[in-house]
C-alpha cells in the first residue's frame, strides 16, 4: 500500500468513531460539557479546590474552560501550601480523565479475582450492602480506610462503634505509628509534632525526608526555602542524616550517609558531646536525663557503629549548639527499623536538651480544629494493621465474614509477606468503595464507585500539622461523570439504611450537611467568625478554599 492510500484509509477510519460520538454524546465520558451560569463559552475561570491526591489537603486552584478542568495551580492564600503544588497534585487531572474509572456500581459475576463484573443500580447496591451489614455479626466485620484522617475516618469509626464492631484500620506508612509513639514518649505530644523549619537557623534531620513524600513535602519545601533565603542576611543550614541519597539528602547543605538502624546511636552521641562539653543549660540537661538516665555512648564507639568520622559528629554537635534557633527532626527511615522507636525517641529527645519546645524555629504541638472529634467516640483507638492481617490469615481473633474497604488498596500497599492475598479468598463478602479497579477492588464482591477529588465537595484537615489549624473546603469544580459519590455520602447512606438504632447516630442528609453542622457547632472557636452569621461564614470559606489563619504558630 502506498503512503498516500494509507493516509486516506487512516483518515476515514479515524472519522467513524468521531461521527458515532456525535450521535451518542453520553458515551463520551471524558468530557464534561456543562458551562456554569454567567460564564461565557471558551472563557477561563479559576475555582478554588482542595487536593485529595494525598492526605495533606493542599489548597489548589483549577482552571475551567467550557466545564472542563484544564490546569491546576496552588492556592497562594492557603496556609498549608502557600501557592505550591507538587507533581502528585497536578496528576488530579489524569485521575479525572482516566478512561478506566468505575462509573457505576459493580457486582462480581465470575470467580473472585477474574475481574468479571456487571453494573447495577445504586438502589440495589446499597440495599445489598445493608442486607450484608444486618446479616453479619459485628465481631465478624472489619473496616479498612485510607491513610486520610478527618471526617470520613470519623464516620467509619462511628459506624464500627455503633455496630459494636472492631475499630477500623487505616493504611499509612508504618513509620508514622512509630513517630507518634516516639513523640508521646519524648515530647509529651500525642500526635506528629510541627517542626518550625522556616524560622530555624539550623535543622538537623535524622532520617526524615523533609523534601520527599514525608508528611507535607510542599509545606516543608517552602519552609526550607524560607529558612535559606527568606531572611535577608540570615541563612539557615539543613543537615541530613540518612542512609540513602534521598531528594532531601541531595538538597541538604550537608549529608551524613549513616549505617541504617544506627540513627539513635548517632543522636545519643550528639547528646553526649553537648552534655560533656557544657554546651547546654541546666534545664535542658535535667529534661533530657529524665528521658535517658543512662550516660551516652563513647564518641569513638558510636562513630564506628554509625560508619561516620568522630570529628564529623562533633562538628555537627558544635554547629547546632551555636545556632540561635535550632530544631531536630526525627522519623522517616530512622523509624522504619526494629529499633525504630529508640532511634526516633533519641532524635526527638535532643529537642529537650536544646530547650526549643514552643520556641521560634523549634518544635510545636500540632494545631488543628479537630472537627472529627464530634464523630469519633471518646477513647477510640485505631486497630493496628498487623492485628487485622492476622485476622485475615485466620491466625487470631474472630473470622472475617464482611470486609468493607473505603478508598484504600491494602493488597497493593502492604508487603506480600503479610499473606493478605491468600486470606482474602476466605472472606465471604468484600465490599470496596473505589474510583478504580485496583488489586483490592478486583477481589471485591460489590464495588461502590466514588467520584474523584475535583468532582466532589471536599472538607479536609491536613494529616500533618503545619503550625496553623486548617480546614480545606471546596465545592466540586466540574460536573461528575457517572454515578460515583463522595465516600462520606456512601457511608451515611449505608448507616441510615440499617434501622433506627444505627441511623439515629447519623442524622445528616449529606456529607456537606454534616460539615456545615460541625462548623456551625464550633463557629465561635473558628477564626474570623466574629460579627458574622453561619451562612455567610460558610459561603466565604468556600470562596477562599477553606478555613485557616495566617501568621506564625
Amino acid at each position: 500500500m502506498r503512503r498516500r492510500d494509507f493516509l486516506k484509509v487512516s483518515t476515514l477510519g479515524a472519522s467513524l468513531p468521531l461521527l458515532k460520538g456525535c450521535d451518542s454524546p453520553e458515551e463520551d465520558f471524558l468530557v464534561q460539557p456543562a458551562v456554569r451560569p454567567g460564564v461565557l463559552a471558551g472563557e477561563s475561570v479559576w475555582y478554588p479546590s482542595v487536593c485529595t491526591q494525598c492526605p495533606e489537603g493542599c489548597g489548589i486552584q483549577v482552571r475551567i474552560v467550557d466545564g472542563n478542568a484544564k490546569k491546576i495551580e496552588g492556592n497562594p492564600t492557603h496556609s498549608t501550601n502557600q501557592g505550591g503544588v507538587c507533581a502528585l497534585g497536578h496528576s488530579a487531572l489524569q485521575e479525572l480523565y482516566n478512561p478506566d474509572r468505575i462509573l457505576d456500581p459493580q457486582k462480581r459475576i465470575g470467580n473472585r479475582g477474574d475481574g468479571e463484573f456487571e453494573a447495577l443500580s445504586w438502589e440495589r447496591a446499597q440495599s445489598e450492602v445493608a442486607v450484608l451489614m444486618k446479616s453479619v455479626s459485628p465481631e465478624n466485620m472489619a473496616f479498612i480506610g485510607s491513610e486520610e484522617p478527618g471526617l470520613v475516618a470519623g464516620l467509619l469509626r462511628r459506624i464500627s462503634d455503633s455496630l459494636g464492631a472492631p475499630s477500623p484500620v487505616f493504611l499509612e506508612p508504618s513509620e508514622y505509628r512509630v513517630e507518634r509513639r516516639a513523640s508521646a514518649l519524648s515530647l509529651g505530644i500525642e500526635s506528629i509534632p510541627y517542626f518550625d523549619v522556616a524560622r530555624s537557623d539550623y535543622v538537623l534531620s535524622i532520617g526524615s525526608p523533609l523534601l520527599d513524600r514525608w508528611h507535607n513535602p510542599v509545606h516543608y519545601t517552602h519552609a526550607v526555602a524560607e529558612m535559606r533565603r527568606g531572611r535577608p542576611g540570615r541563612r539557615g543550614k539543613l543537615t541530613q542524616v540518612e542512609a540513602r541519597m534521598s531528594l532531601t539528602s541531595a538538597n541538604a547543605d550537608e549529608w551524613l550517609p549513616i549505617v541504617p538502624g544506627t540513627e539513635g546511636i548517632f543522636a545519643r552521641a550528639i547528646a553526649g558531646i553537648l552534655l560533656s562539653q557544657d554546651l547546654v543549660k541546666d534545664l535542658g540537661r535535667r529534661q533530657y536525663e529524665r528521658l535517658f538516665p543512662a550516660p551516652p555512648p563513647n564518641l569513638g564507639g558510636a562513630a564506628e557503629e554509625c560508619g561516620l568520622l568522630p570529628e564529623r559528629i562533633e562538628k555537627i554537635a558544635h554547629e547546632i549548639a551555636a545556632a540561635e534557633h535550632r530544631v531536630v527532626v526525627a522519623g522517616g527511615s530512622a523509624a522504619g527499623h526494629t529499633n525504630g522507636l529508640f532511634n526516633t525517641v533519641a532524635g526527638l529527645g535532643l529537642n529537650l536538651l536544646l530547650e526549643n519546645l514552643g520556641e521560634p524555629g523549634g518544635v510545636f504541638a500540632p494545631a488543628t480544629f479537630d472537627l472529627g472529634r464530634h464523630l469519633s467516640p471518646s477513647g477510640s483507638v485505631q486497630t493496628p494493621m498487623a492485628d487485622l492481617a492476622a485476622r485475615v490469615r485466620g491466625e487470631s481473633g474472630e473470622p472475617i465474614e464482611l470486609l468493607l474497604v473505603v478508598e484504600a488498596d491494602p493488597l497493593h500497599e502492604l508487603p506480600a509477606g503479610w499473606g493478605l492475598a491468600s486470606g482474602f479468598s476466605d472472606i465471604a463478602n468484600i465490599v470496596v468503595l473505589s474510583s478504580f479497579f485496583d488489586d483490592t477492588t478486583y477481589q471485591a464482591d460489590l464495588v461502590l464507585p466514588l467520584n474523584t477529588g475535583l468532582e466532589r465537595f471536599n472538607a479536609i484537615e491536613p494529616a500533618s500539622p503545619t503550625g496553623i489549624p486548617v480546614l480545606g473546603i471546596a465545592e466540586s469544580v466540574v460536573e461528575p461523570l457517572g454515578s460515583g459519590q463522595h465516600p462520606g455520602d456512601v457511608l451515611l447512606a449505608v448507616a441510615q439504611s440499617m434501622g433506627e438504632d444505627i441511623s439515629a447516630a447519623f442524622p445528616w442528609s449529606s456529607f456537606e450537611g454534616l460539615v456545615r453542622s460541625l462548623i456551625n457547632e464550633d463557629l465561635g472557636n473558628l477564626p474570623g467568625s466574629r460579627n458574622t452569621d453561619a451562612s455567610s461564614y460558610y459561603r466565604d470559606a468556600l470562596a477562599r478554599g477553606g478555613i485557616f489563619e495566617t501568621g506564625d504558630p
